[in-house]
């Protein structure tokens, strides 16, 4: 019978060899005038160690980061000032511009104002003429 309930059952063994070779790497630095080590080192206390201090350092790494990061949002800064300022001269460049056409435009309205009443009158002049010469002339 085969399913759930089957009492038939079947075992297989398998051996497999495989060999490793594990190479151990001392990477360990000390330099004995300055009492630093460092690398894969473990210290483990033997006798009276009260004495000893152990510190980590990252020799001015973080410093250095730190100097870099600070440069770095000093030019972006100069880079926003330096793109607010050309916005702001292209701005009062527009509006120069603009004040200069308004002026054009006003000066040429009053210029066509001017020639416009100097017509007026003078088409007045001619008419008051007419009428004086039409009086005199034919009653």
């Amino acid at each position: 019978m085969f399913g759930l309930f089957s009492s038939d059952s079947k075992s297989t063994t398998s051996n497999t060899n495989e060999e490793t070779t594990t190479t151990n790497v001392d990477n360990r630095v000390s330099d004995g005038d300055n009492g630093i080590f460092e690398g894969n080192t473990s210290f483990t206390a033997k006798g009276n160690i009260d004495n000893v201090t152990v510190t980590k350092t990252d020799y001015g790494a973080l410093d250095s980061a730190e100097a870099i990061v600070n440069a770095s949002l000093s030019a972006l800064s100069d880079g926003f000032t330096a793109v607010n300022e050309t916005a702001q001269n292209a701005v009062e460049s527009a509006k120069d511009t603009a004040g200069d056409a308004l002026d054009i435009a006003s000066e040429a309205t009053r210029d066509e104002g001017a020639r416009t009443l100097q017509f007026g009158l003078g088409l007045a002049g001619i008419v008051g003429i007419a009428f004086i010469f039409r009086k005199k002339l034919g009653g």
